[in-house]
């Protein structure tokens, strides 16, 4: 497996409620990658130098960034990720499973069983879709940087155990949490707006 770490429009530069998103959980999914190459949550009974290949993790990166060095939101190369996402655009429009993947601000996981270079290339004179792969996508657009370790969880474990065709996983655990994440934000707005609603209904006492 070849797993792209791409993001949507708009978290190079931040400035929306969704791009601000997108740009703090592409950081929490950046150091995640990094911490682990594995597939599996678990101990795999391969050795490590084949398990790490088993599921490679492409970062866009800018030019003459070191391989071995750290990778966060400076080294990130966000024009190559758009450029990967169109073709990953192109590529699941066949697909009606796949229906508006990669439309929304991410970050996304994208797993194929080719590398992108083997799907995208040259077909009279132009550049092309030329092989096919099925195309496994983890939508985490509209998320907080606290459910992404639940989605590459989730991810994990649609690789190592459901192994399925093309499909856009959609889990309930990492929607669990970013609705407790969105509740938990709301509380002291819903503080202050009991507690005027109560001023309404609350008469002072007459003074005797």
């Amino acid at each position: 497996m070849y797993t792209y770490v791409l993001v949507g429009d708009g978290a190079e530069q931040g400035s929306t409620v969704d791009a601000d998103r997108a740009r703090g959980a592409l950081k929490s999914l950046l150091q995640l990658i990094e911490q682990t190459q594995a597939v599996a949550k678990s101990d795999s009974p391969f050795p490590q130098p084949i398990a790490a290949r088993m599921n490679q993790f492409g970062v866009p990166t800018k030019k003459g960034i070191d391989p071995r060095a750290s990778v966060g939101l400076e080294e990130y190369d966000f024009n190559l990720a758009q450029e990967y996402r169109r073709w990953f655009q192109v590529i699941t429009a066949k697909d009606p499973r796949l229906n508006g993947a990669l439309a929304g601000s991410g970050p996304y996981l994208v797993a194929t069983r080719a590398p992108i270079a083997m799907l995208v290339g040259e077909a009279q004179g132009q550049r092309a879709v030329v092989a096919e792969s099925p195309v496994l996508v983890m939508d985490m657009s509209g998320r907080t940087a606290a459910s992404v370790p639940y989605y590459v969880g989730a991810f994990k474990v649609a690789v190592t155990e459901a192994q399925p065709d093309s499909a856009m996983l959609q889990p309930m655990k990492p929607v669990i949490v970013q609705y407790l994440v969105d509740a938990n934000h709301a509380i002291p707005i819903l503080e202050e707006f009991w507690s005027k609603s109560r001023e309404m209904f609350v008469q002072p006492r007459k003074k005797a």
